[in-house]
């Protein structure tokens, strides 16, 4: 056996700080972190995420859960003893521990965030997923999502348009499902089509559109057609009788699902 048998039990000892701290905590609130730990800390110059141990909190009845992390402690401790020697008879220990498990778990959260439209803390969950962990496949989702945010609700298009153009370039097939490049190609559209726009309304336009294919997304179409239909007719030109049209073939297409 290439690895001890106990090699998923106990402490690893050869992942970097950052993750080991991350292992064992929960996300309270996303603050400033130098407000909680010092600057050399692993995570303490970073302002996006603030993080707290969950250990001995309150139980119903009054009870506190620090017997039990006592206990858990000490077990942890005799997995790795037996997981040394298992290392001394088998061979050398390979850690199975990946990435994956602190993005996944840090994706869930900004997504929920999102969900609930705190914007801010979601895009800063996003960045702060992809600049800590570019290798791992989350991370791209997440600078992908980040750049979505920026368009889609907070305005910054120039931040945004860069963030696309990148995640094309590096990855042109997508990353995951092909929703993921759909989106992309679809919102870089729309930061091309903004410079095309009269610089008086160009954020307003745009914001009025992004909002269209958020209803149109959502299955809202006769939202999102009215809404291109009175940009159009106010402002006329650029891409959003095009836009409109789209989205008027789109709900003819549902209409007659509906019927047949």
């Amino acid at each position: 056996m290439s690895r001890g048998f106990f090699a998923s039990f106990g402490r690893r000892n050869d992942i970097p700080e950052e993750a080991k701290f991350l292992e064992n905590t929960e996300i309270t609130s996303v603050t400033t972190l130098s407000e909680k730990y010092p600057a050399d800390h692993p995570l303490g110059t970073h302002s996006a995420i603030s993080i707290g141990r969950g250990a001995g909190k309150k139980r119903e009845g009054g009870r506190r859960s620090g017997m039990k992390a006592a206990t858990l402690k000490w077990l942890a401790a005799g997995a790795m003893i037996l997981n040394f020697a298992s290392m001394a008879v088998w061979g050398e220990y390979q850690p199975t521990y990946t990435y994956e498990r602190i993005t996944a778990r840090l994706m869930k959260e900004a997504n929920r965030h999102y969900r609930y439209h705190r914007y801010e803390k979601a895009y800063a969950y996003y960045h702060y997923i992809f600049e800590k962990y570019p290798a791992s496949t989350q991370a791209e989702k997440a600078r992908l999502e980040a750049a979505i945010t920026a368009v889609r609700v907070l305005g910054r298009f120039d931040q945004g348009e860069k963030e696309l153009r990148e995640y094309l370039r590096l990855y042109p097939e997508g990353v995951g499902k092909k929703k993921y490049l759909r989106s992309a190609k679809k919102y870089l559209e729309i930061c091309e089509a903004r410079k095309r726009l009269p610089e008086n309304v160009r954020d307003w336009v745009t914001w009025e559109y992004v909002q269209a294919l958020w209803e149109r997304s959502h299955g809202y179409y006769y939202e999102a057609l009215g809404r291109c239909k009175w940009i159009e007719a106010r402002y006329g030109g650029s891409d959003i009788g095009r836009w409109a049209a789209d989205i008027d073939e789109e709900l003819t297409g549902k209409l007659l699902e509906t019927i047949i």
